[in-house]
Protein backbone atom coordinates (compact mmCIF):
# COMPACT_ATOMS: atom_id res chain seq x y z
CA UNK A 1 0.00 0.00 0.00
CA UNK A 2 2.49 2.51 1.09
CA UNK A 3 5.15 1.41 -1.97
CA UNK A 4 1.93 2.27 -4.44
CA UNK A 5 1.60 5.79 -2.81
CA UNK A 6 5.28 6.58 -3.21
CA UNK A 7 4.85 5.12 -6.61
CA UNK A 8 2.20 7.33 -7.75
CA UNK A 9 3.61 10.28 -5.96
CA UNK A 10 6.27 9.40 -7.81
CA UNK A 11 4.93 9.66 -11.59
CA UNK A 12 3.07 12.98 -10.32
CA UNK A 13 5.95 15.14 -9.08
CA UNK A 14 9.06 13.69 -10.77
CA UNK A 15 8.58 14.04 -14.69
CA UNK A 16 10.18 11.08 -16.67
CA UNK A 17 10.74 9.94 -19.82
CA UNK A 18 9.62 6.63 -21.18
CA UNK A 19 11.47 4.97 -24.28
CA UNK A 20 10.21 1.78 -26.09
CA UNK A 21 10.94 2.56 -29.49
CA UNK A 22 14.02 0.47 -29.55
CA UNK A 23 13.50 -2.37 -28.65
CA UNK A 24 10.73 -5.34 -27.75
CA UNK A 25 10.41 -5.98 -24.15
CA UNK A 26 12.76 -3.26 -23.00
CA UNK A 27 12.31 0.10 -21.24
CA UNK A 28 14.85 3.25 -21.42
CA UNK A 29 13.57 5.66 -18.17
CA UNK A 30 15.30 8.55 -17.97
CA UNK A 31 14.62 12.33 -16.26
CA UNK A 32 13.03 14.50 -18.50
CA UNK A 33 15.09 16.84 -19.59
CA UNK A 34 18.27 14.77 -19.72
CA UNK A 35 20.58 14.06 -22.79
CA UNK A 36 19.58 10.45 -24.01
CA UNK A 37 22.09 9.54 -26.40
CA UNK A 38 21.34 6.37 -29.15
CA UNK A 39 24.06 4.43 -31.39
CA UNK A 40 23.61 1.94 -33.51
CA UNK A 41 25.74 -1.57 -34.51
CA UNK A 42 23.92 -3.05 -37.76
CA UNK A 43 25.70 -6.02 -36.87
CA UNK A 44 26.51 -8.49 -33.56
CA UNK A 45 27.57 -12.05 -33.74
CA UNK A 46 28.63 -14.28 -30.88
CA UNK A 47 28.94 -18.15 -31.04
CA UNK A 48 31.03 -21.19 -30.80
CA UNK A 49 32.86 -19.68 -33.50
CA UNK A 50 32.78 -16.12 -33.73
CA UNK A 51 32.73 -13.33 -30.58
CA UNK A 52 31.40 -9.59 -30.93
CA UNK A 53 33.42 -7.30 -28.41
CA UNK A 54 32.59 -3.76 -28.23
CA UNK A 55 34.61 -1.15 -26.76
CA UNK A 56 32.99 2.20 -25.64
CA UNK A 57 34.48 6.10 -24.32
CA UNK A 58 32.66 8.47 -22.39
CA UNK A 59 33.28 11.77 -24.25
CA UNK A 60 32.34 14.04 -21.17
CA UNK A 61 35.17 15.56 -19.57
CA UNK A 62 32.81 16.04 -16.82
CA UNK A 63 30.51 12.91 -15.85
CA UNK A 64 30.12 9.57 -16.16
CA UNK A 65 28.45 8.23 -18.33
CA UNK A 66 25.23 5.52 -17.54
CA UNK A 67 25.20 3.00 -20.47
CA UNK A 68 22.81 0.66 -21.62
CA UNK A 69 23.78 -1.93 -24.30
CA UNK A 70 21.55 -4.52 -25.73
CA UNK A 71 22.00 -7.28 -28.47
CA UNK A 72 18.43 -7.96 -30.34
CA UNK A 73 17.93 -10.90 -32.48
CA UNK A 74 17.15 -10.67 -36.34
CA UNK A 75 13.59 -11.10 -35.80
CA UNK A 76 13.65 -8.24 -33.03
CA UNK A 77 13.58 -10.14 -30.12
CA UNK A 78 16.49 -9.31 -27.38
CA UNK A 79 19.22 -11.83 -26.84
CA UNK A 80 21.70 -9.15 -24.38
CA UNK A 81 21.37 -6.58 -21.99
CA UNK A 82 24.31 -5.16 -20.31
CA UNK A 83 24.38 -2.04 -18.09
CA UNK A 84 27.84 -0.11 -18.32
CA UNK A 85 29.18 3.17 -16.05
CA UNK A 86 31.74 4.59 -17.52
CA UNK A 87 34.04 7.45 -15.67
CA UNK A 88 34.56 10.82 -17.25
CA UNK A 89 36.97 10.44 -20.35
CA UNK A 90 37.01 6.94 -19.59
CA UNK A 91 36.76 3.41 -21.32
CA UNK A 92 35.59 0.13 -21.18
CA UNK A 93 35.18 -3.08 -23.56
CA UNK A 94 33.47 -6.32 -22.99
CA UNK A 95 31.78 -9.34 -25.17
CA UNK A 96 28.33 -9.66 -26.03
CA UNK A 97 26.56 -12.78 -25.29
CA UNK A 98 25.73 -15.55 -27.73
CA UNK A 99 23.47 -14.35 -30.28
CA UNK A 100 23.31 -13.25 -33.90
CA UNK A 101 21.58 -9.62 -34.83
CA UNK A 102 22.53 -5.63 -34.33
CA UNK A 103 23.35 -3.71 -31.18
CA UNK A 104 22.01 -0.59 -29.58
CA UNK A 105 23.94 2.00 -27.26
CA UNK A 106 22.41 4.00 -25.22
CA UNK A 107 23.91 6.68 -22.89
CA UNK A 108 23.63 9.94 -20.92
CA UNK A 109 26.83 11.09 -22.39
CA UNK A 110 28.21 11.30 -25.26
CA UNK A 111 30.04 8.13 -26.99
CA UNK A 112 32.86 7.16 -28.93
CA UNK A 113 33.43 3.58 -29.75
CA UNK A 114 33.48 -0.11 -32.18
CA UNK A 115 32.56 -3.51 -32.59
CA UNK A 116 35.31 -6.37 -33.51
CA UNK A 117 33.30 -9.37 -34.78
CA UNK A 118 36.15 -12.18 -34.91
CA UNK A 119 36.94 -15.83 -35.38
CA UNK A 120 37.69 -17.60 -32.31
CA UNK A 121 40.22 -20.20 -34.40
CA UNK A 122 41.20 -21.04 -37.44
CA UNK A 123 42.87 -18.00 -39.32
CA UNK A 124 41.32 -15.58 -36.32
CA UNK A 125 39.77 -12.98 -39.24
CA UNK A 126 38.28 -9.87 -37.70
CA UNK A 127 36.63 -7.10 -38.50
CA UNK A 128 35.21 -3.72 -37.16
CA UNK A 129 31.70 -1.82 -37.01
CA UNK A 130 32.01 1.96 -35.80
CA UNK A 131 28.99 2.95 -34.03
CA UNK A 132 26.36 4.88 -35.75
CA UNK A 133 25.19 7.76 -34.14
CA UNK A 134 22.27 8.89 -36.88
CA UNK A 135 19.67 6.67 -39.08
CA UNK A 136 18.99 7.64 -42.40
CA UNK A 137 16.31 7.04 -44.92
CA UNK A 138 18.65 7.26 -47.58
CA UNK A 139 22.27 5.65 -47.53
CA UNK A 140 25.08 4.98 -49.67
CA UNK A 141 27.68 2.05 -49.81
CA UNK A 142 30.18 3.53 -51.82
CA UNK A 143 31.69 -0.12 -53.45
CA UNK A 144 30.79 -3.53 -53.69
CA UNK A 145 32.25 -6.39 -55.43
CA UNK A 146 31.92 -9.84 -56.88
CA UNK A 147 33.77 -11.27 -58.28
CA UNK A 148 36.17 -14.67 -58.30
CA UNK A 149 37.71 -13.08 -55.58
CA UNK A 150 35.65 -10.92 -53.22
CA UNK A 151 32.12 -10.94 -51.96
CA UNK A 152 30.00 -8.39 -50.33
CA UNK A 153 27.22 -8.50 -47.84
CA UNK A 154 24.82 -5.57 -46.42
CA UNK A 155 23.93 -5.56 -43.04
CA UNK A 156 20.62 -3.19 -42.55
CA UNK A 157 18.79 -2.80 -38.85
CA UNK A 158 15.13 -1.56 -38.61
CA UNK A 159 15.45 0.46 -34.49
CA UNK A 160 11.78 1.29 -35.25
CA UNK A 161 8.17 -0.32 -33.56
CA UNK A 162 6.99 -0.53 -37.14
CA UNK A 163 7.73 -2.41 -40.32
CA UNK A 164 10.38 -0.83 -42.60
CA UNK A 165 10.30 -1.18 -45.94
CA UNK A 166 13.42 -0.65 -48.11
CA UNK A 167 14.84 -1.39 -51.22
CA UNK A 168 18.50 -2.33 -51.95
CA UNK A 169 19.67 -0.88 -55.42
CA UNK A 170 22.94 -1.83 -57.09
CA UNK A 171 24.50 1.29 -59.18
CA UNK A 172 27.16 0.72 -61.82
CA UNK A 173 30.26 2.36 -62.17
CA UNK A 174 29.11 4.63 -64.93
CA UNK A 175 25.86 5.78 -62.40
CA UNK A 176 23.04 3.58 -64.36
CA UNK A 177 21.20 1.25 -62.25
CA UNK A 178 21.00 -1.93 -62.84
CA UNK A 179 18.55 -3.60 -60.57
CA UNK A 180 16.85 -3.09 -57.00
CA UNK A 181 15.29 -5.33 -55.07
CA UNK A 182 12.55 -4.53 -51.87
CA UNK A 183 12.49 -5.62 -48.55
CA UNK A 184 10.73 -5.74 -45.18
CA UNK A 185 12.36 -5.23 -42.08
CA UNK A 186 9.99 -6.20 -39.44
CA UNK A 187 9.77 -3.98 -36.18
CA UNK A 188 13.50 -3.97 -33.68
CA UNK A 189 14.22 -6.43 -36.78
CA UNK A 190 17.80 -6.65 -38.87
CA UNK A 191 18.69 -8.66 -42.08
CA UNK A 192 21.62 -9.92 -43.68
CA UNK A 193 22.01 -9.73 -47.45
CA UNK A 194 24.40 -11.16 -49.95
CA UNK A 195 24.94 -9.08 -53.10
CA UNK A 196 24.21 -11.90 -55.31
CA UNK A 197 20.45 -11.79 -53.44
CA UNK A 198 21.04 -8.30 -55.41
CA UNK A 199 22.47 -9.19 -57.88
CA UNK A 200 22.23 -12.48 -58.90
CA UNK A 201 25.25 -14.81 -59.92
CA UNK A 202 26.99 -12.14 -62.21
CA UNK A 203 30.74 -10.93 -61.73
CA UNK A 204 30.90 -7.47 -60.58
CA UNK A 205 34.02 -6.17 -59.45
CA UNK A 206 32.59 -2.15 -58.99
CA UNK A 207 29.60 -0.61 -58.01
CA UNK A 208 28.11 0.70 -55.12
CA UNK A 209 24.56 -0.25 -53.44
CA UNK A 210 22.24 3.13 -52.61
CA UNK A 211 19.74 1.37 -49.41
CA UNK A 212 16.29 3.66 -49.34
CA UNK A 213 14.31 2.71 -46.14
CA UNK A 214 10.44 4.40 -45.08
CA UNK A 215 12.04 4.78 -41.94
CA UNK A 216 15.37 5.77 -40.78
CA UNK A 217 17.92 2.75 -40.82
CA UNK A 218 21.83 1.89 -39.24
CA UNK A 219 24.17 -0.21 -42.13
CA UNK A 220 27.32 -1.95 -42.84
CA UNK A 221 28.78 -3.75 -45.53
CA UNK A 222 31.23 -6.77 -45.15
CA UNK A 223 34.11 -6.82 -48.12
CA UNK A 224 35.31 -10.82 -47.39
CA UNK A 225 37.67 -12.60 -49.87
CA UNK A 226 37.71 -16.14 -48.74
CA UNK A 227 38.29 -17.31 -51.91
CA UNK A 228 41.78 -17.35 -53.28
CA UNK A 229 43.66 -18.54 -50.17
CA UNK A 230 44.42 -15.43 -48.92
CA UNK A 231 41.36 -14.64 -46.05
CA UNK A 232 40.48 -11.53 -45.39
CA UNK A 233 37.48 -9.64 -43.91
CA UNK A 234 37.18 -5.60 -44.46
CA UNK A 235 34.02 -3.49 -43.74
CA UNK A 236 32.55 0.01 -43.89
CA UNK A 237 29.47 1.67 -42.30
CA UNK A 238 27.22 2.66 -44.76
CA UNK A 239 27.21 6.39 -45.03
CA UNK A 240 24.70 9.21 -46.06
CA UNK A 241 24.86 11.05 -48.99
CA UNK A 242 25.19 14.82 -48.43
CA UNK A 243 22.97 17.07 -50.18
CA UNK A 244 24.83 19.29 -52.92
CA UNK A 245 25.44 22.19 -52.38
CA UNK A 246 22.91 25.14 -53.96
CA UNK A 247 24.23 26.20 -57.19
CA UNK A 248 25.23 29.91 -57.01
CA UNK A 249 22.88 32.56 -58.38
CA UNK A 250 23.84 33.40 -61.62
CA UNK A 251 25.89 37.14 -62.35
CA UNK A 252 23.74 40.07 -63.40
CA UNK A 253 25.21 39.46 -67.16
CA UNK A 254 24.35 35.87 -67.21
CA UNK A 255 21.58 36.20 -65.93
CA UNK A 256 20.01 37.57 -69.57
CA UNK A 257 20.06 33.74 -70.78
CA UNK A 258 17.28 31.85 -70.73
CA UNK A 259 13.03 32.31 -72.01
CA UNK A 260 11.57 36.11 -71.68
CA UNK A 261 7.83 36.36 -72.26
CA UNK A 262 7.10 40.25 -72.87
CA UNK A 263 3.48 41.15 -72.84
CA UNK A 264 2.57 44.48 -73.13
CA UNK A 265 -1.00 46.51 -74.84
CA UNK A 266 -0.42 48.59 -78.25
CA UNK A 267 -4.15 48.66 -79.00
CA UNK A 268 -4.26 45.20 -78.77
CA UNK A 269 -2.20 43.09 -76.29
CA UNK A 270 0.81 41.54 -77.56
CA UNK A 271 3.09 38.63 -76.21
CA UNK A 272 6.37 37.96 -77.56
CA UNK A 273 8.56 35.09 -76.54
CA UNK A 274 12.18 35.93 -76.43
CA UNK A 275 15.06 33.07 -76.23
CA UNK A 276 18.34 33.86 -75.17
CA UNK A 277 20.63 31.31 -75.18
CA UNK A 278 24.18 32.11 -76.72
CA UNK A 279 26.77 33.71 -75.18
CA UNK A 280 29.09 35.90 -77.65
CA UNK A 281 32.47 36.75 -77.94
CA UNK A 282 31.63 39.77 -78.68
CA UNK A 283 31.55 43.49 -75.74
CA UNK A 284 29.21 45.98 -75.56
CA UNK A 285 30.06 49.67 -74.94
CA UNK A 286 29.83 48.66 -71.02
CA UNK A 287 32.32 46.15 -71.63
CA UNK A 288 29.95 43.35 -70.65
CA UNK A 289 29.65 40.12 -73.51
CA UNK A 290 26.35 40.19 -76.05
CA UNK A 291 24.24 37.34 -75.93
CA UNK A 292 22.23 35.57 -78.78
CA UNK A 293 18.46 34.27 -79.30
CA UNK A 294 14.89 34.77 -81.38
CA UNK A 295 11.98 35.16 -81.68
CA UNK A 296 10.93 31.83 -80.06
CA UNK A 297 7.72 31.92 -82.51
CA UNK A 298 9.97 32.45 -85.33
CA UNK A 299 12.86 30.76 -84.58
CA UNK A 300 14.28 30.17 -87.88
CA UNK A 301 13.98 33.45 -89.01
CA UNK A 302 14.79 35.96 -86.67
CA UNK A 303 18.10 37.21 -84.54
CA UNK A 304 18.10 37.95 -81.09
CA UNK A 305 20.83 40.17 -79.27
CA UNK A 306 20.82 41.17 -75.61
CA UNK A 307 23.59 42.41 -73.33
CA UNK A 308 23.58 43.86 -69.74
CA UNK A 309 24.82 47.62 -68.89
CA UNK A 310 26.12 48.09 -65.63
CA UNK A 311 25.79 52.16 -66.43
CA UNK A 312 22.12 51.90 -66.92
CA UNK A 313 21.35 48.85 -64.37
CA UNK A 314 18.83 47.25 -67.12
CA UNK A 315 18.47 44.61 -69.48
CA UNK A 316 18.82 45.34 -73.11
CA UNK A 317 17.31 43.38 -75.62
CA UNK A 318 16.59 44.19 -79.85
CA UNK A 319 15.05 41.18 -82.12
CA UNK A 320 14.80 41.42 -85.76
CA UNK A 321 13.94 39.38 -88.87
CA UNK A 322 17.62 37.85 -90.37
CA UNK A 323 16.31 39.07 -93.88
CA UNK A 324 14.93 42.36 -93.92
CA UNK A 325 16.59 45.11 -91.69
CA UNK A 326 13.76 47.57 -91.59
CA UNK A 327 11.59 46.72 -88.40
CA UNK A 328 13.02 45.39 -85.22
CA UNK A 329 11.42 45.76 -81.85
CA UNK A 330 13.94 46.60 -78.50
CA UNK A 331 13.12 45.32 -74.79
CA UNK A 332 14.70 47.50 -71.94
CA UNK A 333 13.75 46.07 -68.75
CA UNK A 334 14.86 44.66 -65.04
CA UNK A 335 14.41 40.85 -63.63
CA UNK A 336 12.81 41.13 -60.57
CA UNK A 337 13.54 39.16 -57.84
CA UNK A 338 10.37 36.98 -58.59
CA UNK A 339 11.73 36.20 -62.12
CA UNK A 340 8.90 38.96 -63.46
CA UNK A 341 9.86 41.71 -65.99
CA UNK A 342 9.59 45.50 -65.04
CA UNK A 343 10.31 47.81 -68.34
CA UNK A 344 9.00 48.66 -71.70
CA UNK A 345 9.24 47.59 -75.65
CA UNK A 346 9.63 49.56 -78.68
CA UNK A 347 9.24 49.45 -82.17
CA UNK A 348 12.44 50.54 -84.27
CA UNK A 349 11.39 51.38 -87.97
CA UNK A 350 15.29 51.70 -89.71
CA UNK A 351 17.14 51.84 -86.69
CA UNK A 352 15.27 54.52 -85.28
CA UNK A 353 13.40 53.75 -81.48
CA UNK A 354 9.76 54.42 -81.78
CA UNK A 355 7.07 55.16 -78.39
CA UNK A 356 7.29 53.47 -75.73
CA UNK A 357 4.94 50.10 -74.38
CA UNK A 358 4.86 49.79 -70.88
CA UNK A 359 5.09 45.65 -69.70
CA UNK A 360 2.54 43.87 -67.76
CA UNK A 361 4.50 42.73 -64.84
CA UNK A 362 1.88 40.41 -63.92
CA UNK A 363 2.28 38.35 -66.92
CA UNK A 364 5.85 39.68 -68.09
CA UNK A 365 8.70 36.86 -67.14
CA UNK A 366 11.25 34.92 -66.99
CA UNK A 367 12.13 30.95 -67.59
CA UNK A 368 14.88 28.72 -67.96
CA UNK A 369 16.49 27.72 -70.99
CA UNK A 370 14.22 24.21 -71.93
CA UNK A 371 11.17 25.62 -70.71
CA UNK A 372 10.23 26.32 -74.42
CA UNK A 373 10.27 23.26 -76.42
CA UNK A 374 11.67 25.38 -79.31
CA UNK A 375 15.05 24.92 -81.27
CA UNK A 376 16.00 27.19 -84.49
CA UNK A 377 16.94 23.93 -86.01
CA UNK A 378 13.78 22.11 -85.83
CA UNK A 379 10.85 24.83 -85.36
CA UNK A 380 9.41 26.21 -88.94
CA UNK A 381 7.73 29.57 -88.86
CA UNK A 382 4.10 29.36 -89.14
CA UNK A 383 3.58 33.07 -89.73
CA UNK A 384 5.73 36.08 -91.36
CA UNK A 385 7.25 38.17 -89.00
CA UNK A 386 7.19 41.15 -90.76
CA UNK A 387 3.54 41.03 -91.28
CA UNK A 388 3.18 40.93 -87.40
CA UNK A 389 5.30 43.81 -87.12
CA UNK A 390 3.37 45.47 -90.03
CA UNK A 391 0.44 45.23 -87.66
CA UNK A 392 2.20 46.57 -85.08
CA UNK A 393 3.28 49.41 -86.60
CA UNK A 394 -0.48 50.20 -87.86
CA UNK A 395 -1.56 49.78 -84.09
CA UNK A 396 1.16 52.44 -82.97
CA UNK A 397 0.03 54.71 -85.46
CA UNK A 398 -3.54 54.58 -84.80
CA UNK A 399 -2.79 55.22 -81.05
CA UNK A 400 -1.53 59.09 -81.54
CA UNK A 401 0.51 58.44 -78.41
CA UNK A 402 3.12 60.35 -78.39
CA UNK A 403 6.60 59.26 -77.18
CA UNK A 404 7.62 61.67 -74.24
CA UNK A 405 10.36 63.80 -75.49
CA UNK A 406 12.81 63.52 -72.55
CA UNK A 407 16.83 65.25 -72.97
CA UNK A 408 17.51 63.31 -69.42
CA UNK A 409 21.05 61.54 -70.30
CA UNK A 410 19.54 58.05 -69.42
CA UNK A 411 16.88 58.48 -72.14
CA UNK A 412 19.38 59.11 -74.83
CA UNK A 413 21.95 56.53 -73.34
CA UNK A 414 19.24 53.95 -73.50
CA UNK A 415 18.57 55.08 -77.32
CA UNK A 416 22.78 54.36 -77.90
CA UNK A 417 22.64 51.34 -76.26
CA UNK A 418 19.68 50.52 -78.47
CA UNK A 419 21.69 51.05 -81.71
CA UNK A 420 24.41 49.36 -80.79
CA UNK A 421 22.32 45.97 -80.39
CA UNK A 422 20.89 46.89 -83.66
CA UNK A 423 23.73 47.61 -85.44
CA UNK A 424 25.25 44.62 -84.03
CA UNK A 425 22.02 42.52 -85.55
CA UNK A 426 21.86 44.47 -88.82
CA UNK A 427 25.93 42.85 -89.06
CA UNK A 428 25.51 39.68 -87.99
CA UNK A 429 22.60 39.54 -90.93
Amino acid sequence: MYGVLFLTILLFVVPIRVDISGTTGFLSWNFAGAAVYDYYLPYALSNKDYGTGVALKNGSTTDSASVTVLGIKQNGSAFDSQVKTIPSLGQTAFMMKTGEGWGKVTSNQPLTGLAFVAEGAGDALMFDITLIPDLATTLYVPHVAQDATWDTIVYVCNPHGSETTMYLTFVKSDGTVLTSKQYTLGVNASGVYPLSGVVGGGLYSSGSIQITASQGVAAFALYNNLKTGGHSYAGISAVEPEEPPEPLPPSPEEAILGNFTFVYTIISTWTDRITINKKTTDKTSDGTYFYEGYDASYPSTTLALGAWYPSLSKYLVVCGSTYSSSLSQGYVFSINSDNTLTGYTQLITYGTPGKMYTLIKSQSHKTTLGSWAMSRESQNDTLDMDEVFERKIYEDQETGVQRTESTSSIDVDIDSKINELNTMIENKR
